[in-house]
């Protein structure tokens, strides 16, 4: 949505399909978590990183609240909320998070 737009237009179109999502399959579906990652990413790379953090921590609690989640979705999940944490000064939850993703991409036989 970046390379077509600005980023205010991607943050609005990603919010937008965001409700969309939510309306059609409920707020605790795991799309509506993975549009959440989505939307995170996009705050980010604009820089505003307390609501890339809330947006990707919501989007955490949605996936660890699935009923089953993909370890995958979640083990991204957990590495974003990490490295937001980080960027922010928290880094012994940060460490916390990037155990727990590791140890999902580990159980899962996922290498980096």
């Amino acid at each position: 949505l970046l390379a077509v737009g600005t980023h205010s237009g991607a943050v609005r179109e990603l919010t937008r399909r965001l409700e969309i999502i939510r309306r059609t399959l409920g707020s605790s579906h795991p799309r509506v978590a993975e549009a959440m990652h989505h939307l995170s990413s996009i705050l980010q790379a604009g820089g505003d990183q307390a609501a890339a953090l809330r947006q990707a921590e919501a989007a955490l609690e949605i996936a660890r609240r699935a009923e089953r989640p993909a370890d995958s979705q979640l083990a991204g999940l957990l590495h974003t909320v990490a490295l937001l944490r980080s960027s922010a000064g928290q880094r012994a939850e940060a460490r916390k998070l990037l155990s727990e993703a590791l140890r999902l991409d580990d159980e899962a036989g996922i290498t980096c």
